[in-house]
């Protein structure tokens, strides 16, 4: 089958698999698992999907590609970004994608990364119409179609969960690391309903799927191709050296590396042994220093960025011109999960069978050229591995061989008994009592023989290893003729998937309440070796400013300044908990803000002998004083400050005394008042010393945050022009998606009401808008949120629409496109002072009891969706989008496109 504009994008012609996909999926259908061998273009499976939507099919406009490891999230959307600039070369293609989305975009399919809370892009939540593609690790999409985004406010994780829970279809690379969210994603396609859009579906990806169902494997036709066959037959020849110690096996990979030429991976477990080889290869290789780099999944934005410049990495891309000169680069997993590299040969050490087998796509992935594998082995450490197995074994089968010859003897008492007619019944009753305890004794043994086993993955490490030594090649196509029972023997042991009820998403969807429900379990499901939690690391000048100002002032700060890529580094808590306690010590006293997994912003002065405060899926801000960064690698015990790397030409932060940029007048600003330093009390405002955010173009993710610094836009907009505009831009939306009239007609009448309880004397005087014509957002300002005494907006809005006599749909749109009603409006103070307190009640109950019952009715998910295109209008809107790029949109009942594109 003719798959259009795909060689034209990816510069070769497609597999014969490829083009098996493209037709299922052109007529609508997502396969169950592609099992395609590491090299082979698991990731085209995006592209294939984007030219099938545009050419017709009836596909989700959204596409979720998650993978296993962070490091590999901004290199895998880097490839997408590209085949997408390709993409702009077909006009034909083009055209039919900008024809699906509801406003004109600077491309025709936005891309995404999702990394966690405020350091997300947002720009693909503006136009639900347009086709996005979005990519992120398992904790970051899983928690967020969870109605639990790692630290996204509440009213985001409603939004983010009907964005990616309908008109979503997730592609999940090397499923077999994640069993445990493969059985989430099964779940939540059992559960989706589709409505005017495709509900959830799922397709996973890997080199050793064991998936049943509708599979797509390499077939014969794949096998004979002679790019792919190139690919899999290429040689690797396998050398296995052994070494008594860490400190020789190491040595030795430097010397085994420094003879190697080319460009030479080396592959290791742990970032300590990572930072020992480079520091190793580099005294070795003292004249080519520049020319050997480190990759590692805790490595900061700003360095990752550097190094994705630098001559190493594009040493090993696959398209590179292979000179004469040799690169040396050294990888933790970072490398070997999802990472396009392709280095000449390989050093590394042992690891499960699993993650060796990743490790060797990384090698000759492309095929040009015969490979040598050198596996330098631990034996000291394997020889104590292998002595905890055999004294496992012995002390632990001891019970259980007793226990087994307790039952043989009891079940042989029974037997007897039952061979001769004349013996009592009471006898035989109690034969058959004594049977059935030493049964219960046996699988007592027996489960605690499973609680005594070693780790799954050092039994992992000696199954790998009698397997090596069967191997002198290791191709793909020799690995794929290892038994699978071997292969499975040899590999790291999996987490179980834990079933979702639907009663756990009906608490999960509760965004507004204090429902607390572990999400580890349903994400990576129940396993021996749990994955640590990861934690952000952000470090910044005015972190203690901002905790003396308050945790409020914080809040509107780090929304709009938040953290972008190339300030973050994440780290495993253990890292993250030393590396505090570390500072800690350091200053005595150490400022520092932490957004946890919940979005909730925390303002602490933590002192040495405080408890360390908790940092599951955290981001933690802190001093740029603190230290604990070294190259670019968090290290508890770096005192060196950090440098802070957030302002850039586009937003800065000002001091008192600092020079304003010359277009701070275009800008969007925050003041926060910083306090007296004596007192701890704010200035009068005449003398206030105050610390300025500077941002020079809107971010319209403002818009989904759950405080009132919301109330900021590109540009002044009255409540009324705010209003018609978000409605305006509302209805584009819902036609570009075909909702049905009765919908459509619910979300435009919502939009236009959305807003109007800020028309409130109270709420227009904490905006410091004092008389006039009331406005719902400004450019500049301080709001005064204590003035409110708690109302909500939305509850003002809500009891006006009810007066109008709105339907039920628009009323909980109304009422919850900043997060409430999901259940509803319980705190008395969000209600305000002008509604009669028993009306106020009345809609309150109402909220809770409509939001209930639109759930039942239309399935969690299909429902946050609907609550997402207000959500998109109202962002998009508050940006200014709506008067940019030749948008016509004065005329309500006039869907008119863009007059320029």
């Amino acid at each position: 089958m003719t798959i259009p504009a795909f060689a034209q994008i990816t510069g070769h012609a497609p597999y014969p698999w490829q083009e098996r996909l493209y037709a299922s999926l052109l007529a609508g259908t997502l396969p169950t698992a592609a099992d395609v061998s590491t090299g082979g273009g698991k990731t085209t499976a995006v592209l294939l999907h984007l030219i099938a939507l545009a050419n017709g099919a009836p596909l989700a406009r959204r596409i979720a590609y998650v993978v296993d490891r962070r490091a590999v999230v901004d290199q895998t959307a880097s490839v997408i970004r590209h085949w997408v600039e390709r993409l702009t070369s077909c006009p034909d293609l083009v055209r039919r994608f900008d024809d699906l989305a509801a406003f004109p975009a600077k491309a025709p399919v936005i891309i995404g990364v999702l990394r966690g809370g405020l350091a997300d892009d947002s720009e693909w939540r503006l136009d639900p119409a347009r086709p996005a593609v979005l990519v992120g690790t398992v904790d970051m999409i899983g928690s967020r179609l969870l109605f639990s985004g790692y630290g996204n406010g509440r009213s985001r994780r409603a939004m983010d969960a009907g964005l990616l829970g309908q008109d979503t279809a997730l592609y999940l690379d090397e499923a077999h690391l994640s069993p445990g969210f493969v059985g989430l994603i099964r779940a939540l396609e059992g559960q989706r309903i589709d409505g005017p859009r495709p509900g959830f579906r799922g397709m996973t990806l890997s080199a050793t799927d064991t998936a049943s169902g509708n599979v797509l494997r390499l077939d014969a036709a794949d096998l004979a191709h002679p790019e792919l066959r190139r690919r899999l037959d290429v040689p690797k020849m396998l050398q296995l050296e052994s070494a008594p110690d860490r400190a020789t096996r190491l040595q030795r990979m430097v010397e085994l590396a420094a003879e190697l030429s080319g460009s030479v991976v080396l592959y290791v477990r742990t970032v300590r042994d990572a930072i020992a080889l480079y520091n190793g290869l580099r005294k070795r290789l003292k004249g080519q220093a520049e020319r050997i780099g480190i990759l590692t999944g805790t490595l900061r934005g700003a360095e990752r960025e550097t190094f994705a410049a630098s001559s190493v990495w594009q040493a090993f891309q696959p398209q590179r011109l292979r000179g004469t000169e040799s690169y040396w680069l050294i990888a933790t997993a970072a490398g070997e999960v999802g990472v396009d590299l392709d280095a000449d040969h390989a050093v590394m050490d042992l690891a499960p069978m699993d993650a060796m087998i990743q490790r060797l796509g990384r090698v000759s992935r492309t095929g040009h050229r015969a490979a040598q594998v050198l596996v330098v082995i631990d034996t000291g450490a394997l020889d104590k591995i292998n002595k905890r197995l055999e004294d496992f074994e012995r002390k632990a089968q001891k019970p259980v061989e007793a226990a087994q010859e307790k039952v043989e003897e009891a079940r042989a008492k029974l037997e007897a008994l039952e061979a001769e007619p004349k013996t009592a019944t009471k006898k035989r009753a109690a034969a058959e009592k004594a049977l059935e305890k030493q049964q219960a004794k046996l699988q007592q043994a027996l489960e605690q023989k499973a609680e005594a086993e070693p780790p799954p993955s050092e039994i992992a490490l000696t199954r790998t290893v009698q397997l090596l030594e069967t191997l002198t090649d290791v191709s793909p196509s020799a690995l794929r003729h290892i038994p699978a029972d071997q292969l499975a023997a040899a590999s790291e042991q999996r987490a179980t998937p834990v079933p979702l009820h639907p009663e756990t998403v009906q608490a999960l969807s509760l965004t507004a309440a204090h429902v607390e429900v572990p999400l580890e379990p349903l994400l990576h499901g129940v396993s021996l070796e749990p994955e640590a939690p990861d934690v952000y690391l952000c470090w910044r000048w005015d972190v203690p400013q901002l905790v003396a100002a308050g945790a409020a002032a914080a809040v509107d700060a780090l929304a709009l300044f938040r953290p972008e890529p190339q300030e973050l580094a994440r780290v495993p808590i253990q890292t993250a908990n030393e590396l505090l306690a570390a500072a800690v010590k350091r200053c005595a006293e150490l400022p520092l803000l932490i957004r946890d997994a919940r979005g909730r912003i925390q303002a602490h002065q933590l002192k040495a002998e405080e408890r360390l405060p908790a940092l599951a899926y955290a981001t933690l801000f802190l001093p740029s004083h603190a230290g604990g960064l070294r190259d670019g690698l968090p290290d508890p015990k770096s005192a060196a400050p950090v440098e802070d790397v957030a302002d850039t030409t586009e937003r800065m932060r000002l001091a008192p005394g600092d020079t304003p940029p010359d277009w701070i007048d275009a800008a969007t600003t925050l003041s926060i008042p910083i306090p007296d330093a004596e007192n701890g009390a704010d200035l009068d405002e005449a003398d206030a010393r105050e610390l300025v955010y500077v941002v020079r173009h809107y971010d319209a993710a403002l818009a989904g945050e759950d405080s009132d610094i919301t109330r900021l836009a590109l540009k002044p907009q009255t409540l009324e022009d705010h209003s018609q505009r978000v409605s305006a831009a509302a209805r584009r939306i819902g036609e570009a998606l075909a909702l049905p009239p009765a919908l459509l007609e619910s979300l435009a009448a919502a939009s236009a009401g959305h807003d109007s309880g800020k028309g409130l004397r109270l709420w227009q005087r904490a905006a410091s808008v004092n008389g006039g014509t009331p406005m719902a957002k400004a450019r500049h300002g301080r709001f005064r949120p204590a003035l409110l005494g708690g109302y909500r907006h939305e509850f003002g809005s809500l009891t006006d629409a009810e007066r109008a006599g709105a339907d039920e749909l628009t009323l909980h749109l109304i009422a919850a496109h900043h997060g409430w009603s999901r259940p509803g409006f319980p705190d008395r103070r969000q209600w305000g002072p002008e509604l009669p307190p028993e009306l106020a009640t009345t809609a309150a109950q109402a909220a809770a009891a409509r939001y209930g019952q639109l759930q039942a009715q239309l399935g969690p998910w299909q429902l946050a969706w609907l609550e997402a295109l207000l959500k998109a209008a109202d962002a998009f809107v508050s940006a200014g989008r709506d008067q940019h790029n030749g948008i016509v949109m004065a005329d309500t009942e006039d869907k008119a496109h863009a007059v320029d594109h």
